[in-house]
């Protein structure tokens, strides 16, 4: 079965794409991308065999993508979508190296199965390249590196063939402070192999999580891992992690419920504390309601204060998520748009580490002293502002969707001449009125490109653009790239 990949911004004609009958060619659709970049990415961990994609994406042009397609992943096939006007790019990008191309406005299902046809030649030539998946998926001895669902799905036969192997119990490991990148945590994983001599396979996910397939009983591999953490020379595969345990058979929907399971259970110790192993039984969960988190974005506006509010409000939200045991995944992506609230109203640029940790804090109590110390040291920045530039750029950024709004506006609600609030913000920002709304009114529609769904019009509205060529126009200059392609 030959993997494909499919790469278009055209989301109509990536869904029609998708929905081709694959199976019947000998193929099966193992993911999407909607950019060049995105491609790229999703080639090092799905490793197709066939790349169907644009020729004109967002991010990177075609024979860009070709170019490093080639020089990474040589035996993949990379065939073109374009369209008649294109027809000379097409066939430039051929001579480069890309297997053939599609035209857009023929009915590509008759054409689709004659260039899969050519695309194949080269695997059905040279077998040993359909077994390339050893270095595209990283896997070596007894380690199975799968990065994603998708991945699961495009190499489930790989996966099926190694749960057979190491039926028995799951052992989750959950890391508490990530590995820097994946590449030391799989070498680390390797020594550890190389240490043991029991049956064990290894499942890496990401930077913070690994898995033990041990072919043991339940109650066996937990005196097993207990015997491990205790091991002199073994012992850093415990620091900082905690350990979840429960049956898994050979079948892949057995693998996925039972890490299910397991991550279910190590989220336990989000709330309240728990002991560094534990065998998993079945959790209870409630989704965080919108209302309610919207309550909270409210609330958070006293974070603000330093009399004491502060730590009064984000106690009682943490009582709330406690008390209704909301998923810890949804309240840590709630303290994250929390923090993007203060980013976009004090400070010029994201703080990506304390997002990454918010969204990976193993406990409430951490989560909420990491983002109120994040706050703090934002406002700190602030301190050489007046308090007259700092309320008026909080009421600009409430404002922002207001297509009216001008500096005489601002002036009256901070309570000073349009002349005198003028002269402050150029002090202290170093921006005129426009400037600083301009830069704001980007920045915010920056944040919805990159974490919403909204139609580009609809984000053009909320930032205060009546006229969408307008917004991409401004936009376009302020970046230096249209919203669509940023999104």
């Amino acid at each position: 079965m030959y993997r494909v990949m499919i790469v278009d911004d055209e989301v109509p004609f990536l869904q029609s794409l998708a929905m081709f009958d694959w199976e019947s060619h000998g193929c099966r659709c193992v993911g999407q991308a909607s950019n060049g970049q995105e491609a790229i990415e999703k080639c090092i961990e799905l490793a197709p065999h066939i790349v169907i994609s644009d020729i004109n994406m967002p991010l990177l042009d075609g024979l860009t993508f070709l170019s490093e397609i080639k020089q990474s992943f040589p035996e993949i096939q990379v065939v073109f979508l374009t369209v008649h006007e294109d027809f000379e790019y097409a066939q430039k990008a051929v001579k480069l190296g890309a297997c053939d191309y599609l035209v857009k406005g023929m009915d590509y299902s008759k054409q689709l199965p004659l260039v899969l046809e050519k695309a194949k030649k080269p695997f059905e030539q040279q077998p040993s390249k359909m077994n390339y998946s050893a270095n595209l998926l990283r896997r070596s001895g007894r380690m199975l590196v799968v990065e994603s669902e998708d991945a699961l799905h495009a190499y489930q036969e790989s996966v099926i063939d190694f749960l057979n192997k190491y039926t028995g119990t799951l052992v989750t490991a959950w890391i508490q402070r990530p590995y820097d990148s994946l590449h030391s945590l799989i070498s680390n994983l390797d020594l550890f192999l190389s240490s043991i001599d029991d049956d064990v396979g290894l499942i890496v996910r990401d930077t913070t999580c690994f898995e033990m397939l041990v072919s043991k009983k339940i109650h066996t591999a937990y005196g097993w891992i207990s015997t491990v953490l205790t091991h002199g020379g073994l012992r850093w595969i415990g620091e900082n992690t905690c350990f979840a345990l429960t049956s898994c058979g050979e079948n892949l929907s057995y693998y996925k419920d039972a890490h299910t399971k397991n991550i279910l259970m190590l989220e336990r110790g989000f709330y309240s504390t728990q002991p560094k192993i534990v065998i998993s039984k079945k959790t209870n969960f409630e989704p965080l309601p919108t209302a309610i988190m919207n309550s909270w974005m409210l609330r958070s506006d006293a974070l603000d204060n330093a009399d004491g509010t502060a730590q009064k409000v984000i106690g009682e939200i943490m009582e709330e998520a406690e008390g209704y045991a909301f998923y810890p995944s949804m309240v840590r992506k709630a303290f994250d748009r929390i923090l993007y609230k203060y980013e976009l109203r004090y400070a010029a640029s994201s703080d990506m580490e304390a997002h990454e940790y918010i969204l990976n804090a193993p406990n409430i109590k951490l989560l909420a002293d990491k983002l109120l110390s994040t706050i703090r040291k934002m406002r700190s920045r602030q301190e050489n502002y007046s308090y007259f530039v700092i309320r008026a750029k909080e009421f600009m950024s409430s404002n922002l969707g207001d297509s009216t709004l001008q500096l005489v506006d601002v002036a009256e609600q901070v309570g000073i001449s349009p002349g005198y609030l003028s002269k402050k913000l150029k002090e202290e920002t170093g921006q005129t009125f426009q400037e600083l709304l301009i830069s704001m009114r980007m920045e915010y529609a920056s944040e919805l490109l990159r974490k919403s769904d909204k139609k580009v019009y609809e984000i053009a509205e909320l930032v205060g653009y009546e006229n969408y060529r307008s917004f991409t126009q401004a936009f376009s200059k302020f970046y230096g790239i249209s919203p669509k392609k940023y999104k």
